[in-house]
């Protein structure tokens, strides 16, 4: 049997979370284990559950997901960072790559998009 992912859910849009939830909750293998709505809600959670992943939005209140994202892997560098944001630029990308993020999706998330993304997560997090 494979271990359980366990993720943390970070956006300031409650929606957003509730929607994200209901994806991961049809993809077999997938546990959300806290839900954040700014960056640092996702510090205290990754504290509080310790997940394998944080999926983090970038566009929040009181800390961005980026720097909340640099600050989570300083603390616990295995954690796998998912950023995801409307916002589709060079600078962004180039933002998401420089923290050490995983991937970057954008939003709206598809559920193709996100299930490949955490199958790929929880493949490199297979202990041999």
């Amino acid at each position: 049997m494979v271990r359980q992912l366990r993720i943390v859910i970070v956006d300031d849009n409650a929606q957003t979370r509730q929607a994200i939830a209901a994806l991961l909750s049809l993809i077999d293998g997938v546990h959300v284990v806290g839900e954040a709505a700014d960056g640092v809600e996702a510090i205290e959670r990754c504290r509080e559950t310790a997940p394998d992943c944080v999926l983090m939005d970038i566009n929040m209140p009181r800390l961005d997901g980026l720097e909340a994202a640099r600050r989570i892997r300083a603390e616990k560098p295995d954690v796998a960072v998912i950023m995801m944001s409307v916002d589709d630029t060079p600078w962004v990308r180039r933002a998401v790559a420089d923290i050490g993020a995983r991937y970057f999706l954008v939003k709206p998330l598809g559920s193709d998009d996100l299930t490949d993304v955490l199958r790929a997560v929880a493949a490199s997090q297979i202990s041999v």
